[in-house]
């Protein structure tokens, strides 16, 4: 289930339960809380799958009254793909920053899966060593155990 552009102006203002969803991915918005989230839904998401989830949230981003925080929560994985990391960070973060200002990122890790917060700080150094004009320094990035610490 994708929502469409003309359906998300239809409602705007309101909670929304589901704005996108395939078999990845989920994006909602929580309007009390300005609270845009993307939930993996898989152990994998495929990189193009990846980017389309993306994609979506940037096209469809000025439709919502106010962001205050992105929130990626990622609890699903057990896979760490960093081309897939790359790309967000380096490209998506930086369109959404320079676009919409959104600078408030937050991430919630697989629980009890050190390896995987382990890639993650390995991958960013990576990235931090490879693009040297990244946005990163701009952009406050909390990790958090569960949604109901941000809600």
């Amino acid at each position: 289930m994708v929502t469409t552009p003309s359906e998300l102006k239809t409602t705007r203002n309101t909670l929304f339960d589901c704005l996108y969803k395939d078999e990845y991915t989920k994006v909602y918005f929580i309007q009390e809380k300005n609270l845009l989230v993307c939930e993996a839904l898989q152990e994998y998401i495929p990189i193009e799958d990846f980017k389309k989830v993306f994609h979506f949230i940037t096209l469809n981003f000025s439709l919502f009254d106010q962001v205050d925080k992105f929130l990626f929560d990622k609890q699903s994985l057990r896979v760490f793909h960093q081309p897939s990391m790359e790309w967000y960070f380096v490209f998506w973060k930086r369109e959404m920053f320079e676009e919409y200002g959104l600078v408030n990122h937050v991430k919630i890790l697989p629980q009890n899966l050190p390896w995987f917060e382990a890639s993650v700080k390995a991958g960013r150094a990576q990235i931090e060593e490879k693009y040297k004009d990244l946005v990163i320094d701009k952009l406050n990035i909390e990790y958090v155990s569960s949604i109901e610490e941000i809600v």
